[in-house]
């Protein structure tokens, strides 16, 4: 399937409208528009000078250098695709070709402004109504920049936050195992009781006191320790 074939050629009622307003300005109320004339719709593309004459030549299939507002629509809609990040199609379907070609029934202005009933300027009218369009469009991409900027600032936050947290799991982790070495150490040490029986019975009385208050000692000392360690592990 060819690139063309590929490409969405639907316009939307809305579409067809704003475009039809933008040749009415470019084209000074004539029937057809010429490229140099649109150097403005250029400047607002933001494409950059060799993708705005590679659509032109696309739509332009009669290689006049001047475009009907049929071929303008069609030229405006492959600009905004385009301006979304979507490829240019190699060429325009038949039945697009087709629409291009045919003779309008009525004059191009008259395509798409109804005659006025109160008295003002419909030219004047139009022009508010372009300029409108343009800040609109000018209002869209500082939205999009803003969000864009705020996506960035999120992601750095979200970083730190993985950061953070991975911080936080390491100290948990390294605290559990601490505590778990503890524990065995308590585990390991032999029982108060079995200590004093394996001493020697017929020892000086002053070492066998000495040795008893050494056991208490460390007996206390223990039990700080296995206090400690429940407070580490319930602050787990």
């Amino acid at each position: 399937m060819s690139q063309s074939q590929d490409f969405d050629w639907y316009i939307s009622p809305a579409e067809r409208f704003a475009a039809e307003t933008q040749f009415a300005k470019y084209s000074q109320d004539e029937d057809e528009v010429a490229l140099s004339q649109l150097q403005p719709l250029f400047q607002l593309s933001r494409l950059s000078e060799h993708e705005f004459s590679q659509i032109w030549q696309i739509i332009d299939i009669r290689i006049r250098q001047r475009i009907n507002l049929e071929q303008f629509v069609y030229f405006a809609h492959v600009l905004n695709t385009r301006r979304k990040g979507k490829p240019i199609p190699s060429g325009v379907p038949l039945d697009v070709k087709e629409a291009f070609l045919k003779e309008p029934e009525v004059s191009a202005t008259a395509s798409h402004i109804r005659p006025s009933t109160t008295g003002r300027d419909v030219g004047a009218s139009t022009s508010r109504s372009t300029r409108e369009l343009e800040e609109e469009l000018a209002r869209a991409e500082a939205d999009i920049r803003a969000a864009r900027t705020q996506e960035s600032a999120a992601r750095e936050y979200l970083r730190e936050l993985e950061t953070t947290r991975a911080e936080a799991e390491g100290l948990a982790d390294y605290k559990r195992r601490e505590a778990a070495a503890r524990k065995g150490e308590a585990a390991a040490r032999p029982p108060l009781g079995s200590v004093v029986a394996s001493s020697p019975a017929g020892g000086a009385p002053g070492s066998v006191e000495e040795l008893l208050s050494k056991l208490t000692a460390e007996a206390e000392m223990l039990k700080r320790q296995q206090g400690e360690l429940q407070r580490e592990i319930a602050g787990l």
